[in-house]
């Protein structure tokens, strides 16, 4: 399907740094890059409440609820940006889909292109500032194999012998 609307992926870090950046500003004060941007709890807690909620509500809630799930997506079950970030993946997908014009569907109310754009620059600022907060972190380093898995429980065993 093609797209209706055309954002530049620049447009989304933009509206996020404005956001992070808006209130008690002197105008000659520097700006940070987005990629600096860290939100605090809760600025990120108002972003949920302030622009992802509200468009959630008006745009999404009438076919992705608890008792009518299209596409397997119940978004009422998303009410803190900690839920947003704990399925980081599922969200990207729903910024792609906002973003691409492909939700809400054609049949029902369009959102207006300042809701499209301040929702994305929610979620984009609320994923920034949880990855920011993950930086450096792998997460659980798994074996690629049994074989390797093997060859590591030997060496610890062979470096506890040596040392006992």
């Amino acid at each position: 399907m093609a797209s209706r609307f055309a954002f530049h992926p620049a447009c989304g870090a933009a509206l996020a740094l404005i956001f992070a950046t808006a209130g008690g500003v002197a105008a000659d004060a520097p700006v940070p890059s987005v990629r600096q941007v860290v939100l605090s709890p809760h600025a990120a807690s108002d972003l949920m409440r302030d622009k992802v909620e509200p468009f959630v509500s008006k745009h999404c809630q009438s076919c992705h609820r608890k008792d009518k799930t299209k596409g397997e997506l119940h978004l009422t079950r998303y009410a803190t940006e900690r839920d947003v970030t704990a399925d980081f993946r599922r969200w990207k997908n729903i910024a792609d889909f906002i973003r691409n014009g492909e939700m809400p569907p054609e049949d029902e109310p369009q959102p207006s292109i300042d809701e499209r754009q301040g929702v994305l620059a929610a979620i984009e600022a609320i994923m920034l500032t949880e990855a920011k907060r993950n930086a450096g972190d792998p997460g659980a380093v798994l074996p690629s194999s049994l074989s390797e898995l093997g060859n590591r429980i030997r060496g610890m065993i062979r470096s506890q012998i040596r040392k006992g």
